[in-house]
């Protein structure tokens, strides 16, 4: 027999015991940034949420390499209002953006990297505190750090994909 609140609740004790033995800590050493950047980015993937490079800081004059680096949840911050023209006149519009929908909400989720003398990265500070829901299972194809085309793929499939796209909307333009 199939019961909904004992499967839930298993759900939910596997998905704790995932974050607390796969989450980042203070102290946790990597390689690289681009390891520690893609650690966090496939954390955000399976825990539900997507993640963004929030800021980079240069502390040593004349290099051109990051010395600290902010990943951060992608609902960090909050969307920048623009002021509506009070009249239709153009030439006070210009310049002024449109209003769009935005997923952003304040998020203070964030994990801060800091290069050591020996050229590796540790994690500074981590604040696992979202202020929103993730994403659900089901759902997560959606998410924007979903939507990359790994690059094996667009070598060997974009080529294909751009011709056809080309002979349909030359076949359109001749309609």
């Amino acid at each position: 027999m199939f019961n909904c609140d004992t499967m839930e609740f298993e759900v939910q004790t596997l998905f704790e015991e995932f974050e607390n033995s796969y989450a980042p800590h203070e102290g946790q050493v990597f390689q690289t940034l681009d390891e520690a950047k893609e650690f966090y980015r496939d954390y955000g993937r399976v825990m539900g949420f997507g993640t963004t490079i929030r800021s980079t800081q240069k502390i040593k004059r004349g290099i051109d390499k990051p010395d600290t680096c902010v990943l951060s949840c992608e609902r960090y911050g909050h969307h920048k209002k623009v002021d509506k023209p009070q009249d239709n006149n153009f030439e006070k519009s210009v310049g002024k953006k449109r209003n769009t929908s935005t997923i952003k909400c304040g998020c203070k989720a964030q994990l801060r990297l800091s290069k050591m003398d020996d050229d590796k990265w540790i994690v500074v500070k981590f604040d696992k505190t979202h202020n929103h829901n993730f994403v659900t299972p089901s759902k997560r194809f959606r998410m924007r750090i979903n939507r990359s085309m790994p690059k094996g793929a667009k070598d060997s499939g974009c080529q294909s994909f751009r011709r056809r796209r080309c002979f349909l909307s030359d076949w359109r333009v001749a309609c």
